[in-house]
């Protein structure tokens, strides 16, 4: 399961919102969001979410996370899908998807140590 939590307006308390799978829990995710994800290369990845947003086609995203994977795995699928606009992280490594992207224009990339 998913948790999503969201902070009410008119307290300061927290509520969960319980998802039963990441197609789910991706599906309200607008074009244009701010998405991070913890991992290191392609260990501890969130791969569900990576596949739910790649289902649903969300566009322009901008994804923070401390390594661009690779090609085939990770946010290497969302670049082949067109739907990553600017990454934001310390590492590219093997990812020659984004560097390609980057080289026509089509991908922003903010390196951060």
């Amino acid at each position: 399961m998913i948790s999503k939590a969201f902070l009410h307006r008119s307290s300061r308390a927290f509520t969960a919102k319980i998802y039963a799978n990441a197609i789910d829990a991706t599906k309200d995710v607008p074009d244009r969001s701010v998405i991070t994800c913890g991992g290191f290369g392609l260990c501890g990845i969130p791969e569900n979410i990576f596949s739910a947003i790649r289902h649903h086609g969300q566009k322009k995203l901008t994804w923070i996370s401390d390594d661009a994977n690779n090609n085939d795995e990770g946010i290497g699928t969302l670049i082949e899908g067109d739907q990553i606009d600017k990454y934001i992280g310390s590492y590219i490594g093997p990812c020659t998807k984004m560097l390609k992207k980057h080289g026509e224009g089509k991908i922003g990339i903010q390196l951060m140590p």
